[in-house]
């Protein structure tokens, strides 16, 4: 029962690809051009999901995980903002406040603890 629900988890997914974040759409005839159009579209999507995984809660970073990629575009993405150019410095003022920002800055604060090794292992 649970190989099924994983599938339906996959085929979710590749649906998500196809229509949400259209990674299968070839905008152009030339192949190098699609498959650029195609890995930038997956790591759109592998950024969704690891801005999930750095949420504090785990009903947050369930809930992320299955969210639908235009739902994490509107909600997490799109942030009404504006962009002051003073002197020697970018000040990006934000407009609006939702619960989403709140998370969306927790797990910017848990990205910025995560310490990654540098180091090649091999084996």
């Amino acid at each position: 029962m649970a190989l099924a629900g994983e599938r339906c988890d996959q085929e979710n997914i590749v649906g998500q690809f196809k229509s949400g974040i259209n990674a299968l759409h070839a905008p152009v005839d030339d192949l190098l051009s699609n498959w650029a159009y195609m890995v930038i579209a997956a790591l759109a999507w592998n950024i969704k999901s690891w801005h999930a995984m750095m949420m504090h809660r785990k009903p947050d970073r369930h809930a992320f995980i299955r969210m639908e990629f235009k739902q994490f575009l509107h909600t997490v993405i799109a942030i009404p903002a504006m962009t002051i150019v003073p002197a020697r410095a970018i000040v990006i003022r934000l407009i609006a406040y939702t619960v989403n920002l709140d998370r969306l800055f927790t797990a910017w604060a848990t990205t910025e603890r995560v310490q990654f090794d540098s180091r090649l292992r091999y084996g």
